[in-house]
């Protein structure tokens, strides 16, 4: 499928951008993207078995259910954020534990969930939002990609190089409170990158035969680290939740979050419930004193003598 000529792409990205994301929905604009991206290519990775997730939720009050740390029930998103519309339920995290905070920006005197998932079956994430351009916009320490980004881009074509650009800038734009509608671009953008089913191998146990949602930089985080948003399906059958802080946020600025651990959770293997153990992990072993330390469904736990958990990541 032939590619738009440079104008053609250049006067498509500019009605784009003066399109009244009031008066129209996600599957209008997904429509009019359709002109954009005839031949156009994205790069796509896999997400390995081991690899760490945080994912972190205001949590005012402890429960044992793992649903409550994981992706919300469809009847509570009530708005759009920037992967997901009114009634759509999707799971947020990010790769690095800190982002999370940030991505929430918490406040002094709140109390979170801090979820950790390690991925058990491997599968495939499509990638928007990383450009030179937009990494520039979000005001990080440079403008350079991330070094795991394939190097594919350096070949791309001035066409597909300028729809990628707007995409990316397009993507991470910040978006204030009571302007949610603004996020219906992203959304039709963030669709039309993963939506669409990935053939894989059939004999291939290891993969899931579609993409699993969206990596992107974390905007709050000023593109310092990223986030991946999966689709419910493939948290369940993909990811492992391993332990559960219950954080109390001290201090808060642009700079840094800093909290407090009161609590910590391991997950129950039978009842798959959150095991709170009523006290913050202890790390510290003593001199003499003699520890259990394993490795349980990814998560590093451990143990005293008489079996009791001390501590979990």
């Amino acid at each position: 499928m032939q590619q738009p000529s440079v104008t053609e792409a250049r006067r498509l990205i500019q009605n784009y951008r003066r399109i009244d994301m009031r008066s129209v929905d996600v599957d209008g604009i997904k429509e009019q993207i359709k002109q954009l991206i005839r031949g156009y290519s994205i790069e796509t990775y896999p997400i390995s078995a081991g690899q760490r997730l945080f994912r972190g939720i205001r949590y005012a009050e402890k429960s044992g259910s793992v649903s409550g740390v994981s992706y919300p029930p469809r009847d509570v998103v009530r708005t759009y954020g920037r992967l997901n519309r009114p009634h759509q339920s999707v799971f947020y995290s990010g790769v690095n534990q800190s982002t999370v905070f940030f991505e929430l920006s918490a406040q002094p005197g709140e109390h979170f969930a801090l979820s950790r998932w390690t991925v058990q079956k491997k599968f495939m994430i499509s990638n928007v939002g990383h450009s030179k351009k937009s990494l520039e916009i979000l005001g990080g320490p440079s403008g350079e990609m991330p070094i795991w980004i394939p190097r594919a881009h350096e070949r791309e074509s001035s066409v597909n190089r300028m729809i990628r650009d707007f995409f990316s800038t397009e993507f991470v734009r910040a978006v204030k409170s009571g302007q949610e509608h603004l996020y219906k671009l992203p959304i039709a953008i963030a669709e039309k990158h993963y939506c669409d089913p990935l053939h894989m191998p059939a004999e291939d146990p290891l993969y899931s035969p579609s993409f699993g949602g969206i990596l992107y930089p974390s905007i709050a985080d000023l593109g310092r680290s990223d986030n991946v948003v999966l689709l419910p399906a493939f948290v369940d059958s993909c990811l492992e939740l391993t332990s559960v802080d219950w954080i109390l946020i001290e201090e808060a600025t642009a700079e840094k979050v800093a909290y407090r651990v009161l609590d910590f959770a391991c997950v129950d293997p039978l009842s798959k419930s959150l095991l709170w153990q009523g006290r913050p992990p202890d790390w510290q072993v003593r001199p003499g004193e003699q520890v259990v330390v394993e490795v349980v469904g990814g998560a590093l736990v451990v143990k005293n003598q008489d079996g009791s958990v001390r501590a979990q990541l």
